[in-house]
């Protein structure tokens, strides 16, 4: 029995030969997995911090473009209310064109119009009525024309 004890240092000690060559490879084993735990979790915090700068680099990008986005739709807006205001605009002076070209076509009319002496005071009568229909035919073609202003 003696014969099967190993001396390390001065002690002696009391496991076979077989069960410290256990020890070790399990004690070896223990340390593989554990730096083997390390590096993968290294690879996998080096992973994370990718993925994370690319989704702050997305954030940005989309904040970028959504104020893009915003900015265009402004200018899409602003010209949309120019092209309004210019049509309304146009549309005034159309109707003040057209108000003043009225108001100038009826002075025109008070100014030539005289109805004959007997239509002046009297009721409407058939012949007053015919009488200023072809007055108004003739001042509407002369008018039309251009001459008279």
């Amino acid at each position: 029995m003696d014969s099967d004890k190993r001396y390390f240092g001065d002690s002696v000690s009391w496991l076979p030969l077989w069960a410290h060559v256990a020890i070790g490879v399990a004690v070896g084993v223990l340390i593989a997995n554990a730096v083997q735990a390390w590096a993968v979790r290294q690879y996998l915090e080096a992973d994370l911090q990718k993925t994370s700068d690319a989704a702050a680099a997305y954030d940005a990008n989309a904040a970028e473009r959504a104020r893009a986005e915003r900015a265009a739709a402004a200018m899409r807006e602003q010209r949309r209310i120019g092209n309004e205001l210019a049509t309304t605009q146009a549309a005034d002076q159309a109707r003040a064109d057209a108000a003043a070209e009225t108001e100038r076509r009826e002075q025109t009319w008070r100014k030539l119009y005289r109805p004959s002496p007997g239509c002046i005071g009297s009721v409407a009568t058939v012949e007053c009525a015919n009488e200023h229909m072809r007055f108004k035919r003739d001042f509407d073609e002369k008018y039309n024309a251009g001459r008279l202003q």
